[in-house]
């Protein structure tokens, strides 16, 4: 039982972690639309958009899994 719970909390470590490289790179992908607003004259908005989409699903993602492993320990 503890080796499961081990491997389980790893697997969601790593998951962890790459949705927090998305959400960085959310945040970049957000903050180069911002940047980029007055020489595109606003059309790049849509890249902001994508960044905040990307960035905020990320951070969904990442509490759902805290709230699994949370879950999955108590029980």
């Amino acid at each position: 039982m503890p080796s499961e719970l081990k491997e389980r909390r790893g697997r969601v470590n790593d998951a962890v972690i790459g949705l927090s490289i998305s959400g960085i790179v959310g945040g970049m992908i957000g903050i180069v639309g911002l940047a980029l607003i007055p020489v595109s004259f606003g059309a790049s908005l849509r890249l902001t958009i994508a960044g905040v989409v990307i960035g905020a699903s990320s951070g969904i993602a990442q509490g759902g899994f805290r709230i699994h492993e949370a879950v999955k320990q108590n029980q």
